[in-house]
């Protein structure tokens, strides 16, 4: 698990991670594919560095739980505004979706954590 500034890193930090990592490539249907990411396989990575680790290591006290679930939940409530869907894998796998498309969704998450705050 990462452990830089961990007790720092706010969901805007999480989420402007995961895009550099999403620009370097991005993949559908997979949280990792050939060193490319899906949007919640770069949102791991960006939190903890990898896309295989158990969700329970994050437990409500440890001090990377709240940016993370404030950076996943930006993203759900932009999927619905965007395409009524509110689950970020659905708006990654959409066939329609493209890599600029994902970049963009990045963008206004980041400003909208950056805006509230979080």
């Amino acid at each position: 698990m990462s452990t830089t500034n961990d007790t720092k890193r706010t969901a805007s930090d999480i989420l402007a991670e995961a895009k550099a990592i999403l620009e370097r490539g991005w993949c559908k249907g997979a949280l990792e594919k050939d060193g490319s990411f899906c949007a919640l396989g770069a949102v791991d990575m960006a939190t903890v560095g990898s896309t295989s680790f158990d969700l329970t290591e994050l437990s409500i006290d440890h001090p990377l739980f709240a940016p993370r679930t404030n950076a996943t939940s930006t993203l759900r409530a932009l999927a619905k505004e965007l395409t009524g869907k509110a689950s970020i894998a659905d708006y990654n796998n959409d066939p329609s979706t493209t890599h600029q498309d994902v970049l963009n969704w990045f963008d206004k998450a980041i400003a909208q954590a950056d805006e509230m705050g979080l």
